[in-house]
């Protein structure tokens, strides 16, 4: 009968270490995740960024026309399991030729959630 109480004990111990050890990795894994998903989202905004480069639209002035215009970009707001994820951009103009030409753009990708 002791041995069935002792092995009964050593069970239960074994049994909550298991279950306080997978409770405590499921919340960095959720954040992993959403991390992951986060830059999935950047990613795919810089690649319809670099899809968008157009000689016709290049100098536009409007962000509407030309998403590649300098500036601050509204943020969009996009929702994936749930969560939602504003992403938002800023366009630079590099100034490099020394002539104050603009010799290309350099664009930030901000993704918050």
């Amino acid at each position: 009968m002791v041995e069935v109480v002792v092995a009964a004990v050593i069970f239960a111990l074994t049994a909550v270490g298991f279950y306080a050890t997978i409770s405590a990795l499921t919340a960095p894994a959720e954040q992993s995740s959403r991390d992951v998903t986060a830059a999935f989202l950047g990613k795919q905004k810089l690649e319809e960024l670099r899809s968008a480069v157009d000689a016709t639209t290049w100098d536009s002035g409007s962000m509407v026309a030309n998403p590649l215009a300098p500036g601050v970009h509204p943020a969009q707001n996009v929702v994936v399991d749930g969560i939602t994820y504003s992403v938002q951009y800023t366009v630079f103009d590099d100034n490099v030729d020394g002539n104050g030409r603009p010799h290309g753009r350099r664009v930030s990708v901000n993704v918050t959630y």
